[in-house]
């Protein structure tokens, strides 16, 4: 299934644009006019696998009042 998103986000109080595509485990985008292309692999629930260029990273997105959070190697984000 393919997916298709754009957007505008706050993360840590700036404002960000974002655009992605998901097609599989494929996951193609830019943030910010910078592009991005890696694989992706749900872990469980909101918990996911990032890879690409010979790095790889575990994110966790977890909804709480003021929003969503995403954490990533033990920093909580606020989006």
């Amino acid at each position: 299934m393919k997916m298709n998103k754009t957007g505008t986000v706050e993360v840590a109080g700036e404002r960000v644009e974002f655009q992605c595509t998901v097609d599989g485990t494929r996951l193609e985008g830019s943030i910010d006019g910078r592009a991005y292309s890696v694989e992706v692999r749900k872990l469980g629930p909101g918990t996911y696998w990032f890879g690409g260029n010979g790095s790889s990273l575990e994110a966790s997105v977890t909804e709480d009042k003021d929003g969503f959070a995403v954490t990533l190697n033990g920093h909580r984000i606020p989006v």
